[in-house]
């Protein structure tokens, strides 16, 4: 109360308990100093911890020789939903590409039916050895079957497992800065909500990555 005095210890009980219920509702974005984490130790107040970032140097893999790298990627957003993909050589040239929208969906759904359309691309095309690179990890895992499929995806994927017959198909994760022209693609699908194959013409804003890709060059990945 105003105008009553308060002893060093209420006070500092007061903060503790002051802290105490706040605490579990922050969410820290820096470490904290020394100082700080000696004030939470002498208030007797716990301290949460940040996991700790480290940097790697990503870059777009070519494919063994012989194989054509298939790059895929799906994006969803206010309920609009699209794919894009790039097939390259084992030179890291582009081969062809596509964009796609597919209408009302999840990112899930955009990142099978892309699979499903860039693969019946290659099939078509005559590629029979086939590297699918994808920042997807649970596309990668319906694929291996190390995951279960959701019901509402059940009809796509056996489609993609149907296509997948008598093809040499590697499918393997890669992170998102190492997809970066299939991700530029699939923005372009959902956002122009257009379909579109490209063959070589690729559109000048997705030259340069491709540019980059086939010259190696890393992008900075943060990681926890």
């Amino acid at each position: 109360m105003e105008g009553v005095a308060r002893s060093a210890f209420h006070i500092i009980c007061k903060v503790r308990k002051w802290i105490k219920e706040i605490g579990p509702n922050i969410r820290p974005k820096i470490p904290s100093t020394y100082a700080g984490k000696m004030i939470c130790f002498n208030l007797g107040v716990g301290i949460k911890l940040l996991k700790s970032l480290y940097i790697i140097a990503i870059q777009w893999s070519k494919p063994n020789a012989g194989f054509v790298s298939l790059n895929v990627n799906g994006a969803a957003s206010d309920d609009n939903s699209g794919g894009g993909g790039v097939i390259r050589d084992d030179k890291g040239n582009c081969i062809d590409a596509y964009c796609c929208f597919f209408g009302t969906g999840t990112n899930n759904y955009a990142e099978s039916s892309t699979l499903l359309y860039g693969q019946a691309m290659c099939k078509d095309r005559g590629f029979n050895k086939i590297m699918v690179q994808c920042d997807s990890k649970l596309v990668t895992f319906w694929f291996q079957n190390k995951a279960n499929i959701p019901w509402a995806l059940k009809y796509i994927w056996s489609r993609i497992k149907k296509i997948a017959i008598g093809l040499d198909l590697q499918i393997i994760h890669v992170y998102r800065e190492a997809n970066a022209v299939a991700d530029s693609l699939a923005k372009m699908g959902m956002k122009e909500k257009i379909n579109r194959r490209f063959g070589i013409n690729i559109p000048h804003s997705i030259r340069g990555l491709i540019r980059l890709d086939k010259t190696n060059t890393k992008y900075i990945c943060f990681c926890k």
